[in-house]
């Protein structure tokens, strides 16, 4: 049975758990901007075919009021097929100017994506330095909230003074205050992942720690 449990628990934290390549592969995917970069560039090189085809033929109909006589007879309408042909060399400058566009596109999609990673990067080890620090304030307020009643005791026993205890109360506050500091500074960077990831504000960031 704790056998059991221990598996479930390893699967349950590898789910949870993200990567730096699984946050750089998010937003890859998910990034407005690159994806806008990348539909582009899409569009861009799907148009390079068109526009080396040659242009539609242009197919006119007229009818006679007045049927005029010919040597084949009356006529009653006129038909007329017509199809513009380029200079030579044209089509393929055409498909060559919109492949290098592509192609232009395609940088700008890689130099976004340069960008947004490093972004990514940055917000990540920014949240992970945060939580470095809060951890070790948490343990050193566990340390002196485990203490504080001992100090307590001593004090009403007479063997300790009461400014030691008043010290420790301080010590203790200063330490809830700089947690509270660290947590809202590292606010602005949670943010901007999500951004960057294109989450949803109500949704959990799991920081590697490693």
């Amino acid at each position: 049975m704790k056998k059991l449990i221990f598996s479930l628990m390893l699967i349950a934290y590898s789910l949870s758990s993200q990567t730096v390549q699984d946050y750089l592969e998010e937003a890859e995917n998910n990034n407005p901007m690159l994806k806008a970069k990348y539909i582009e560039y899409e569009q861009q090189l799907l148009n390079a075919p068109q526009v080396s085809a040659l242009p539609d033929p242009t197919i006119s109909l007229g009818y006679f009021v007045t049927r005029p006589y010919t040597r084949v007879g009356p006529q009653n309408f006129k038909l007329s097929y017509n199809q513009k042909l380029p200079w030579f060399g044209t089509l393929s400058d055409y498909e060559k100017e919109s492949l290098e566009l592509a192609e232009a596109k395609r940088k700008d999609y890689e130099q976004q994506k340069v960008e947004v990673f490093y972004a990514v990067r940055n917000n990540l080890y920014e949240l992970y330095k945060s939580e470095e620090i809060k951890k070790y304030l948490n343990e050193s307020l566990e340390l002196l909230q485990y203490i504080r009643p001992i100090v307590n005791t001593k004090v009403e026993i007479g063997s300790s003074r009461l400014r030691d205890l008043l010290t420790l109360d301080l010590m203790i506050s200063e330490l809830e205050t700089k947690i509270e500091i660290v947590e809202l500074d590292a606010n602005p960077y949670r943010q901007e992942l999500k951004q960057l990831l294109n989450r949803d504000d109500n949704t959990e960031l799991t920081i590697p720690m490693k």
